[in-house]
């Protein structure tokens, strides 16, 4: 059996990992991860033209070509979330926070069988281990939106 250690509390997190943490949750909350994202991306560019709220169309419409770009690129912000609060596999730390290094994470997460509902899990564990109130701290990523 494989043992994967996380951190698990605020106060143990390293500085950078646990703000790399956020960035990717924020990412994956706000732009999405997969072409299943699209068609809401779109709809809800369409509805802020409909409405004449440009401003809001177009932060729409750029988080749909950020999307595009992770799709085309193979970068998945709630997987890169995921592995960045990884401490270590079978006692081998995982400290090479670089797109290149997450990325190795994920593969060996893949390689023994971690499935995305554990992952999703887990960031969620993370998140209310933090205590993380995403209507605080981002409150204009989360308008129109329930």
């Amino acid at each position: 059996m494989i043992n994967i250690e996380y951190y698990s509390d605020i106060d143990t997190t390293p500085y950078v990992r646990y703000h790399k943490f956020i960035k990717y949750i924020t990412l994956q909350s706000e732009v999405g991860n997969s072409a299943e994202s699209i068609p809401q991306r779109a709809d809800r560019a369409l509805g802020y033209i409909t409405s004449n709220d440009l401003p809001s169309a177009i932060a729409e419409l750029s988080n749909l070509k950020m999307l595009h770009q992770f799709i085309k690129n193979d970068i998945i912000p709630e997987g890169l979330a995921n592995a960045v609060m990884v401490k270590s596999i079978d006692g081998v730390e995982c400290n090479d926070l670089t797109l290149e290094g997450l990325n190795k994470v994920l593969l060996k997460l893949d390689s023994i069988g971690t499935t995305k509902k554990q992952v999703a899990e887990k960031n969620e564990e993370v998140k209310k281990k933090y205590h993380l109130n995403w209507r605080c701290i981002f409150p204009k990523f989360l308008r129109g939106k329930t």
